[in-house]
């Protein structure tokens, strides 16, 4: 009704007065425990500040840290998928590297086996050789 009115707050902190923005506020019951209520009497008797303006700044910190939580959860996700995709990558790359080695292996059996062959035939050749040699002396 009558719009937004800045008024002195009641207390002055330091050398300060805080302002207090009287708008329109709507009227809610709640119940809260023992323990919690006589906790927020407390801090009202020790700070000066109203039961409301103590209850609203603790909602709206809880409610900005759940959107940071949101926040934090969304990136954790983004994140988690970032993972997921590496390992994706690294498990490619991992089975391109053991291909390869397989190949490698491959290829060093074959020019293993050749070298043996090679082994075989020169052995050969140098026996050829001895029995012709000393048949021709014969």
């Amino acid at each position: 009704m009558y719009g937004n009115v800045w008024l002195l707050y009641g207390k002055m902190y330091g050398n300060v007065w805080q302002l207090k923005e009287q708008g329109m506020k709507k009227k809610i019951t709640v119940r809260i425990s023992e323990d919690l209520a006589n906790l927020i009497d407390t801090h009202s008797s020790q700070t000066g500040l109203s039961k409301t303006d103590i209850l609203e700044k603790a909602l709206r910190m809880f409610f900005e840290n759940a959107g940071h939580k949101e926040k934090e959860l969304e990136l954790f996700q983004k994140e988690n998928e970032q993972l997921k995709m590496a390992i994706q990558i690294l498990s490619e790359k991992q089975k391109a590297v053991e291909k390869v080695e397989e190949t490698f292996r491959e290829l060093i059996q074959e020019k293993e086996k050749r070298i043996e062959e090679l082994k075989e035939r020169l052995q050969e050749l140098q026996e050829r050789r001895k029995k012709s040699f000393w048949q021709f002396w014969k």
